[in-house]
């Protein structure tokens, strides 16, 4: 068995990669939505996966041993 600390750490590289992966989708999301004139256009749907992104990535690999409390908390 490896290291089981490694699991809760992340490199820079993967960090940064979701968090681009979590804008490009939110992009996709707000392309749709700005084509079938939806009220929330563009840039809303990349600011909502950017921040969800962002929270979860710090309650998983931010926090002491992977607690992650806040996960509950947030809706889809």
């Amino acid at each position: 068995m490896g290291n089981l600390n490694s699991v809760w750490q992340i490199s820079h590289l993967d960090l940064i990669l979701r968090l681009v992966l979590a804008v490009v989708l939110g992009c996709l999301v707000g392309i749709e939505r700005e084509w079938n004139n939806h009220a929330a256009g563009f840039r809303t749907p990349i600011l909502v996966c950017a921040g969800s992104a962002t929270i979860m990535l710090l309650s998983v690999y931010g926090l002491e041993k992977g607690i992650c409390r806040s996960c509950t908390s947030v809706s889809v």
